[in-house]
């Protein structure tokens, strides 16, 4: 468990909190290393590879969304969204 989550994006090699995400109509938006991510803070217990957290998504039209995502190592994440892009 994790008292906040924050949304950031990579901009210019930098981090940068965002106070919302824009979704395109009919388009998907992926969080990925490098690019838009959510980072968790003040976390309950340490998180490790293998791990899946529960996140509750909330949008501003079609209300809240649970999901399931798994805690991958760094570089597993990289070459997971690299694969994604071909």
């Amino acid at each position: 468990e994790a008292d906040s989550v924050v949304l950031h994006e990579m901009a210019g090699g930098r981090m940068q909190a965002m106070p919302v995400l824009v979704i395109p109509p009919g388009g998907p938006v992926r969080l990925a290393p490098g690019s838009f991510h959510a980072m968790l803070a003040g976390l309950t217990r340490p998180l490790t590879a293998g791990d899946t957290v529960t996140l509750e998504l909330r949008f501003a039209r079609a209300g809240p969304l649970t999901v399931r995502a798994p805690v991958l190592r760094f570089t597993e994440a990289v070459e997971e969204s690299s694969e994604s892009h071909h």
